[in-house]
């Protein structure tokens, strides 16, 4: 095998990585969409998906037997400064997350989090409901919602990238091991 064969069987590998994991998404049971839901790590960036609004970007809070909790941050009425506070915080305190009834939080000097809402300098700029999402599990087993971790376009072309070089410098290594480095 030739450097050129091998660099045309990378080539053919990176173009087949991304329809495998289309592929295997295709074949997703209910157990097996919720088992991965389970696993995620709070504060990962997941793509909501419904009917009636298209793909939103969300993230992962908690999953129980019943439902997924999200955090919703795209409401125009929290500041982007705010909105990262609040994915540092799920990521760091998960456990704040559904807030027990009448329970206020300080996630900052003048941030606060309530079963209100978001308030900021002592103004509530958002319901929490609408910050925090609760999704009842057969919503999200039915189908009616896709929760899937979310992934950047530039993390699929480098990951396509790796796989490429990775299968490269594999079939560089077989060819020298079997027929001599010359």
């Amino acid at each position: 095998m030739t450097v050129k064969s091998a660099l045309t069987f990378a080539l053919i590998v990176s173009t087949a990585a991304p329809s495998v994991s289309v592929a295997a998404q295709e074949n997703r049971t209910p157990e097996n969409i919720w088992s991965t839901i389970r696993w995620l790590k709070p504060g990962t960036e997941v793509t909501l998906r419904t009917s009636r609004s298209g793909s939103n970007r969300r993230y992962f809070i908690r999953a129980d037997d019943d439902a997924i909790t999200l955090l919703n941050v795209s409401d125009p009425s929290v500041p982007s400064d705010v909105a990262k506070l609040l994915r540092r915080k799920i990521a760091e305190h998960p456990d704040y997350f559904p807030l027990p009834t009448g329970r206020t939080i300080a996630l900052d000097s003048r941030v606060y989090l309530s079963t209100s809402g978001v308030v900021v300098a002592g103004q509530t700029i958002a319901e929490y409901d609408r910050v925090v999402e609760r999704i009842p599990r057969p919503d999200v087993e039915g189908g009616a919602l896709e929760v899937e971790p979310s992934a950047s376009i530039a993390k699929q072309i480098l990951l396509t990238i790796g796989v490429a070089v990775a299968a490269g410098i594999a079939l560089i290594i077989i060819e020298c091991k079997t027929k001599g480095c010359d």
